[in-house]
């Protein structure tokens, strides 16, 4: 996650956090819910997480295939980038 002052979070996060992901290369903003966070993830912190995909399957949610890079999304603001595992 992106520090606020260079325009990310201003605190950390846990599980039940709702942000918008944005496949690299793609415009459509995908709704996800973090279901699995061991602990909280803090600004600058790199953490493995699960995800609920909020909208399948009525939204396609197939740009965030395994290897995809994406960014993080609250509102206007990007705050952070990621890679999906699986």
């Amino acid at each position: 996650m992106k520090p606020e002052s260079a325009g990310g979070r201003h605190g950390p996060f846990n599980e039940g956090y709702c942000p918008h992901l944005v496949a690299v290369g793609k415009t459509e903003w995908l709704a996800v819910r973090v279901v699995r966070c061991p602990e909280l993830v803090y600004l600058g912190e790199e953490k493995e997480l699960e995800f609920e995909l909020m909208y399948s399957p009525r939204l396609d949610y197939s740009d965030l295939a395994p290897g995809s890079a994406f960014s993080i999304h609250e509102g206007p603001k990007t705050v952070g980038t990621g890679v999906v595992i699986s």
